[in-house]
């Protein structure tokens, strides 16, 4: 059976404003497992962010240069690395991926990254593989991060350190067909259309944003998960978007439309689209099934209040399962439409009720969310 558990922490989120930092849905890999996935991690100050946006405005991509001050893994200090993330802001258009790494212009990160087969450099599990560093006056260098439980940890640079040699990675270039992720990362194909240079890579979250008019269709995918095949996948859905429809306190209208192509994450204006097996590889896939980025979810909107409201206007919506989950115990219909109806739930503006970057955990009311940040797989569908 399929069905909703909401709390009145989601209106919060929208409301207030409160801003995702966390992967949209993921099961939280220790810190050794980063180590031992990524394929870089460095040390480094953002130098500059741009974003690219599509010229039939279905897509905006945002590189952000890294200038390397300590490569622990896979690149060396004074290297220039280019990270390639979904969504951004071009002029009013603004597309983005709840859970997505943050970055601004002279932040100062520890960073976990994952190259594509094309050579494209992106931070590896989202925000699980960023971190903003501190430098004290001392010159002592630390960070935060998060782990499985919900928990967050202050790190000291040279902790890291140990760990890094505990794990038995080595220090300095990681070579990838003889050539180093710096050099592959700008060599990868260029994103083409308009471009504006930004100042920050982050989600505009005052005052909010939400749909408006209606009914909002959500699409099917023509080619369901690789295990659990086409009709289960679109059963999952059709269920999600009736879990959320019309509940009480809410004129939202979601309708499910049919199936269409999953094109991966991309913006039509007026609907919400799913696609299953990450078609356009913008998910890292996990080594095994010990942790990693599940889906991801998120909405376009246009970066101004909509009319005399205070909300800005959410315009399309998109939805991708991650590919490399299908061997693994828990990926069954029942978690996997929990999932679904969770990222359904940010396509439509809402945040996580609660967070492990918002301090002391809630109570199990809290816990016990459909928008809790991270999965249940409790069989309630």
């Amino acid at each position: 059976m399929y069905f909703l558990r909401i709390v009145l922490a989601f209106v919060a989120l929208v409301v207030g404003g409160v801003r995702p930092a966390e992967a949209t849905t993921w099961i939280v890999p220790e810190p050794e497992e980063l180590l031992i996935e990524a394929d870089a991690i460095v040390l480094a100050r953002v130098d500059s962010i741009r974003s690219v946006a599509s010229f039939d405005g279905s897509s905006i991509d945002t590189e952000i240069e890294l200038l390397v001050i300590e490569g622990y893994k896979g690149a060396v200090a004074g290297e220039r690395i280019l990270v390639r993330e979904v969504g951004g802001q071009v002029g009013e258009d603004q597309q983005w991926v709840f859970g997505a790494a943050e970055y601004r212009v002279d932040e100062i990160v520890l960073t976990h990254l994952a190259q594509t087969e094309d050579g494209q450099v992106r931070t590896l599990h989202m925000g699980l593989g960023k971190s903003s560093a501190t430098i004290a006056d001392d010159g002592e260098i630390s960070f935060s991060r998060s782990r499985s439980g919900g928990r967050r940890e202050k790190v000291r640079i040279r902790k890291f350190r140990g760990e890094m040699d505990r794990a038995g990675v080595q220090k300095g270039h990681r070579r990838l067909g003889g050539r180093s992720i710096a050099a592959m990362s700008t060599d990868a194909p260029a994103a083409f259309g308009q471009v504006q240079e930004n100042r920050q890579f982050n989600l505009l979250a005052d005052p909010g944003s939400r749909w408006f008019g209606g009914p909002v269709q959500v699409w099917g995918a023509l080619t369901g998960d690789a295990r659990l095949g086409k009709a289960v996948s679109n059963k999952m859905v059709q269920a999600a978007a009736s879990a959320w429809d019309n509940r009480d306190g809410s004129s939202l209208d979601l309708v499910y439309a049919g199936e269409r192509k999953g094109d991966g994450w991309s913006c039509n204006d007026g609907f919400i689209n799913v696609s299953f097996n990450d078609p356009k590889n913008q998910i890292a896939n996990p080594r095994n099934c010990g942790g990693g980025t599940l889906a991801i979810g998120g909405f376009c909107m246009k970066a101004k209040p909509y009319q005399d409201s205070r909300y800005h206007e959410v315009v399309s919506g998109s939805i991708v399962l991650a590919d490399g989950w299908g061997n693994c115990s828990f990926w069954n219909e029942s978690n996997v439409a929990e999932v679904l109806t969770h990222e359904l739930g940010h396509t439509i503006g809402f945040g996580h009720s609660w967070e492990s970057s918002l301090g002391a955990e809630g109570d199990s009311f809290i816990r016990d969310a459909t928008m809790y940040w991270a999965a249940h797989f409790d069989g309630r569908g």
